[in-house]
């Protein structure tokens, strides 16, 4: 049973640090290696039929030696394209493409829990919103900062998360 404590309202850059990755460059493609995500591989949770792109191993070990990679536990938003996809990464090794992609990491809450928000009809809703242009619309980072969230305490975050439950 979910406890009756007051909620807080939060942006979600005030709880979460959002960033994107390294610039990856066309010649950087390789025939095999480590797996270079993108929005479509995010949409299915990492998973597609026919990886197309890679990264060489020593790449991607420099990427590691001098940028941030995500982590287990990190979200993965698609940003173009189709909007507000969310991956929660687990323990493979992979890249990602800059601009396709926004990182949500450092969270000061259950990662599951923000799963279950963007997921929903109001979290959802918020994060479309968010979007900038006309034409094209995109996510930015600079405008998920700025979305508002409702952070229950540790425990409920964990339950909602843990029940993949869709806040309304």
């Amino acid at each position: 049973m979910l406890t009756h404590r007051k909620w807080e309202q939060s942006k979600l850059g005030e709880v979460a640090t959002l960033s994107s990755s390294k610039r990856i460059h066309l010649s950087d493609y390789v025939r095999s290696g480590v797996p270079f995500y993108r929005g479509n591989e995010i949409s299915t949770g990492g998973i597609t039929s026919d990886q197309e792109l890679f990264i060489s191993e020593e790449k991607y070990r420099e990427i590691i030696e001098n940028y941030d990679i995500p982590c287990e536990g990190d979200l993965l938003v698609t940003a173009v394209g189709t909007l507000g996809n969310i991956w929660k990464v687990d323990d493979r090794r992979f890249y990602y493409k800059d601009g396709n992609l926004i990182r949500i990491s450092n969270m000061k809450f259950d990662s599951d829990y923000l799963l279950s928000y963007f997921n929903g009809g109001t979290g959802k809703k918020r994060l479309l919103n968010s979007a900038a242009g006309s034409n094209q619309k995109a996510l930015t980072m600079e405008k998920m900062r700025e979305i508002p969230l409702l952070l229950p305490i540790d425990e409920d975050q964990q339950k909602i998360g843990a029940l993949n439950i869709e806040l309304k």
